[in-house]
C-alpha cells in the first residue's frame, strides 16, 4: 500500500528531476540571446538576471548531470554554458585584444559547435531501424 506521505516527495522529485535535466538547455539559449543583444548595445536586464549562474551551480548541475548518469545530449549545454564563462572571466581578468566583432564571431562559432555536437549526439543516440522498403 503507498502511503499518502509519500506521493507529494515522488512529484517533487520528478519535478527536481526535470529541472536539472532542462535547465541547462533554458540558461544556454539564455546565454546565447544575451550575448546576440549585448553585440547590438541592447541591455536587457532580466535576461542577465536570470542567466548570470556562477561557477557553483554550473558545477552543482554538472554533478548532478553525472549523478543521475545524464548523457552526453544533456551534459553539453552545461559544457557550453561553462566554456562561455570562461571566456568571459579571461576576457575580463586579462582583457582578450579582439574586436567586439570578433569576440561575437568567437560566441557564434562556440554556440555552433555545440548545436552541431548535440544534433549529432541526439541523432546518434536516437536512430530507429529503417526497413528496407519503408514508404
Amino acid at each position: 500500500m503507498v502511503m499518502a506521505e509519500n506521493y507529494p516527495a515522488k512529484n517533487l522529485h520528478k519535478i527536481v528531476l526535470i529541472c536539472i535535466k532542462y535547465l541547462p538547455f533554458v540558461i544556454g539559449i539564455l546565454y546565447f540571446l544575451n550575448t546576440v543583444l549585448s553585440y547590438f548595445n541592447i541591455d536587457w536586464y532580466w535576461i542577465t538576471l536570470v542567466s548570470g549562474t556562477s561557477l557553483l551551480s554550473i558545477l552543482f548541475m554538472l554533478l548532478c548531470s553525472f549523478a543521475f548518469k545524464f548523457c552526453l545530449y544533456h551534459r553539453l549545454p552545461i559544457y557550453y554554458i561553462l566554456l562561455n564563462n570562461i571566456i568571459n572571466w579571461i576576457d575580463y581578468k586579462y582583457r582578450i585584444p579582439i574586436t567586439n566583432k570578433n569576440m561575437f564571431c568567437l560566441y557564434i562559432v562556440i554556440t555552433g559547435i555545440t548545436v552541431f555536437l548535440m544534433v549529432f549526439v541526439y541523432v546518434k543516440h536516437n536512430k530507429r531501424a529503417v526497413r528496407k522498403h519503408n514508404r
